[in-house]
């Protein structure tokens, strides 16, 4: 997938129905809404996996060195990031964790099998 369309991808998947959903309250009654543009935050940058699987351990690949970009849409309000590899959803990480700013700041996040006990999910 290209550049432009894994981003578009990962966006709209996580809008639509990766990000959690929004819980509020207005006058005594509980509410609950998907995210608006104004409140995620996006990054998108090639990361290098070792294999064609990319950092899906579940999927068959060649192995050898393959650049693909990961986007990572972060809810500024649940503090909730949604992360795709080559915009196919890969998990969900609280930012919060520092190991997974630290990660995304060296734009190495990790493979699906890895992620939950890294970034504590």
């Amino acid at each position: 997938m290209g550049v432009i369309e894994s981003l578009a991808s990962a966006v709209y998947q996580a809008k639509l129905r990766d990000l959690p959903l929004i819980k509020y309250e207005f006058g005594d009654q509980h509410h609950e809404r998907r995210v608006d543009d104004q409140e995620i935050a996006v990054e998108h940058f090639p990361q290098t996996w070792g294999s064609s699987a990319l950092g899906f351990a579940n999927r068959v690949g060649m192995r050898k060195l393959t650049v693909a970009y990961t986007t990572i849409v972060s809810c500024l309000i649940t503090e909730v990031a949604a992360v795709y590899f080559d915009g196919i959803f890969a998990y969900t990480a609280p930012t919060t964790s520092d190991n997974f700013h630290a990660d995304t700041i060296l734009r190495q996040v990790v493979s699906v099998d890895r992620a939950a006990e890294r970034y504590k999910i």
